[in-house]
């Protein structure tokens, strides 16, 4: 059967329904969604339509926040892969009507130092941007101790909402 492209290229759009008709496929996404402990992760599941099927790759952008894993199903079957964050993953094989391709991918915690002030830094819980709450201005900065081997084991909070704590300091998405 002869494929209906060669290539096809996804960066895990916003959009529901990626149509890409002269090749004969359509891609829905069936849903997004973020879990519902930390680590929190976005879910996405995609639905190939081919109007004609055939073997050709499905190259994903894999974000470079991803560095806890960026898991793959293929029709409810998990995937061995070897995803490189800040690259594109390819799957290969032929695809059919109604493929689904389910993508788990959990977010890290993680400091990005302020340019000109090195010894300060943005805590993130990639891809968003987390705040102190503070009851009012404040003319000095909070020192926070975190766990230097693995930031998230110094954070508590609730992914659902956003909201977060370290050492009684409450951050929220900025």
């Amino acid at each position: 059967m002869q494929s209906p492209c060669q290539d096809v290229w996804l960066d895990l759009p916003s959009d529901p329904r990626l149509d890409l008709s002269g090749s004969g496929l359509v891609f829905v996404r069936n849903r997004t969604g973020f879990g519902s402990k930390i680590p929190l992760q976005i879910q996405l599941s995609l639905r190939c339509r081919a109007s004609r099927g055939g073997r050709f790759d499905i190259k994903i952008r894999v974000p470079v926040w991803a560095t806890r894993g960026f898991f793959v199903k293929i029709n409810g079957r998990k995937r061995s892969v070897k995803a490189v964050p800040g690259t594109y993953l390819t799957l290969r094989r032929n695809w059919r009507d109604n493929d689904t391709i389910e993508l788990r991918m959990p977010f890290p915690f993680y400091l990005d130092p302020v340019v000109d002030q090195p010894n300060v830094a943005s805590i993130f819980y990639d891809p968003v941007l987390l705040a102190a709450e503070e009851s009012g201005p404040r003319t000095d900065w909070r020192p926070v101790t975190l766990d230097a081997g693995d930031i998230g084991k110094s954070i508590t909070g609730d992914p659902a909402t956003l909201r977060f704590s370290v050492g009684g300091i409450a951050f929220m998405p900025h």
